[in-house]
């Protein structure tokens, strides 16, 4: 009770971890208290406030509110973009979720330029070969799918695949889901 900052970094970890199995009114339980205590505590501008309403936005998004998902992940995107600049991981991983919920809901041209511009500061941060950068172009692959864009898909789900295969190895989960996609 004495220790608010605690609680709400274990209530935003076990909110992720329920992400993560698929039990996703429980992670949105855990991330509304988590980011109202970071709120209270630390304000709106904090980038653990911040994390903790992109991880909201994240259990939104699984549990179909698309709506306001796309409102809490836009408005955190923006806030990270101000504070901790166009390219922090962070700012990054908002993009790429806001683009995922963007994309749910059938925009999938205004995904991909979200998308694109990602992959790009991606590239320029981290490099072609970093884990975050090709999660980014298998969901680049995704959205051109979607559009119907079967021949780009397949170029990129390939690149992407090859690539994960030499970094991250031929039984990582990433390159698995990466195959079964292609």
């Amino acid at each position: 009770a004495d220790k608010p900052l605690i609680e709400a970094r274990l209530r935003d970890t076990i909110g992720v971890s329920y992400i993560q199995l698929g039990m996703y009114e429980q992670a949105e339980t855990h991330l509304v208290d988590a980011a109202g205590i970071y709120q209270r505590e630390l304000g709106g501008r904090d980038p653990r406030t911040l994390s903790t309403l992109n991880n909201l936005g994240n259990a939104l998004l699984a549990r179909g509110h698309y709506d306001e998902s796309e409102a809490s992940l836009r408005a955190t995107f923006e806030m990270q973009r101000r504070i901790l600049g166009e390219d922090h991981p962070d700012t990054l991983n908002s993009r790429n979720n806001l683009a995922n919920t963007i994309d749910k809901q059938g925009r999938h041209a205004e995904a991909m330029e979200l998308r694109r511009t990602t992959i790009e500061l991606m590239r320029r941060r981290f490099g072609q070969a970093d884990p975050r950068t090709l999660k980014a172009m298998a969901n680049l692959a995704l959205s051109l799918f979607e559009e119907g864009r079967y021949a780009d898909c397949e170029h990129l789900r390939r690149t992407t695949l090859d690539e994960m295969r030499r970094t991250l190895g031929e039984e990582h989960r990433d390159t698995l889901i990466a195959m079964h996609n292609l």
